[in-house]
């Protein structure tokens, strides 16, 4: 018989700082741990935060895109989702449209929920936000 701790926690708001933080739970939970994350967002665009929604996409981000990374031990992964989508002109020392490194602040969400590690619970590690338009 294996014996599985389960680990609940809840996240205020689903910007980019959320998305750094489920990377960073999902990676380092130890084996046998099952972990249930609820993510509530007052938007309509969660993962992207105000500051990358796609509603504005004439806004530059402020830092070069080889600074934006969702797992930061691995800096290279932002450059990378550029160059995969067609974003290549974006990718390294470069400014981009919020918009589109809001889509990759979703993409990096998207795929740790998708994840389904087998040591962990039944239902996936992490629940589509609660937005203000899903209540």
């Amino acid at each position: 018989m294996h014996d599985t701790a389960a680990l609940s926690i809840a996240v205020i708001g689903a910007g980019p700082t959320a998305v750094a933080l489920l990377e960073s739970l999902i990676r380092s939970r130890g084996p046998g741990v099952s972990l249930d994350v609820t993510v509530f967002d007052p938007t309509p665009h969660p993962w992207c935060g105000h500051s990358f929604a796609p509603d504005r996409p004439e806004a530059l981000t402020n830092t070069y895109t080889s600074d934006m990374s969702a797992p930061h031990w691995q800096p290279e992964h932002g450059g990378l989702w550029l160059k995969a989508t067609g974003n290549a002109e974006f990718a390294g020392n470069k400014f981009a449209p919020r918009s589109i490194i809001g889509r990759y602040f979703k993409d990096s969400a998207q795929e740790k929920r998708d994840r389904r590690p087998r040591h962990t619970a039944q239902k996936p590690p992490l629940r589509t936000p609660r937005t203000a338009a899903s209540r």
